[in-house]
């Protein structure tokens, strides 16, 4: 009796099948599908190439774990206020004729004056009418710095020609003539003069005032 070893049947043509171990059970793959398989794995890689690693600049800073701080914000440098100059810097030569008044700064000229009248009423216009003596002092002494620092150097001063007071003398005329001439506002007037009759004439003075430096 002839024994035959136990394998592929003679004449049969059922391809041998490989049995794999996977977790669960077990699977078998044909040697052909793996053959395949390869087949298809070195197609779908024949293009594909390794990545460069490259190496990343980092600030110290990042090194670190610390943010870069927020800059800071520009400063902003805020003009001074108007403030009033010393007392006695100043010296204003005020002379008088008929009602009518000139008051020039030393170094100023009666031609400063002239063109002053020249060049029409001033654009600012402060009336003292109805303030007792000491408000209208501390009007002048609050927009006359004022006036000086916007730029608008030609002021009228309205104190009226006293019609009404016992003496026919106009009373805050000579508190701001004081004022002007002798005073701490002295330092910002460079000439003033009486007004012209049609602007107010001897109640009203028309003043320079210097330029702020």
């Amino acid at each position: 009796m002839i024994q035959r070893k136990k394998g592929r049947p003679a004449g049969s043509t059922k391809p041998i099948v490989q049995k794999l171990p996977l977790e669960g059970g077990e699977a078998a793959i044909p040697p052909s599908a793996e053959l395949e398989l390869d087949s298809l794995r070195r197609r779908a890689y024949a293009g594909v190439r390794p990545v460069e690693a490259k190496a990343l600049a980092v600030s110290p800073l990042e090194n670190k774990g610390l943010s870069k701080p927020p800059p800071r914000p520009a400063r902003t440098s805020l003009a001074p206020a108007p403030s009033l100059p010393p007392a006695g810097r100043a010296r204003i030569v005020v002379s008088e004729d008929e009602g009518h008044v000139l008051g020039l700064r030393e170094g100023a000229s009666r031609q400063d004056a002239r063109k002053l009248r020249a060049a029409g009423p001033p654009a600012k216009k402060i009336d003292l009418h109805g303030l007792r003596a000491q408000q209208a002092r501390e009007a002048l002494r609050r927009l006359l710095p004022e006036c000086q620092a916007r730029g608008l150097l030609s002021v009228c001063i309205v104190y009226g020609k006293g019609l009404h007071s016992a003496d026919g003398m106009s009373v805050l005329r000579q508190e701001v003539l004081s004022l002007l001439s002798e005073e701490e506002l002295a330092a910002l007037v460079h000439c003033f003069v009486s007004a012209p009759e049609r602007f107010g004439g001897s109640g009203a003075l028309w003043l320079r005032l210097r330029r702020r430096l």
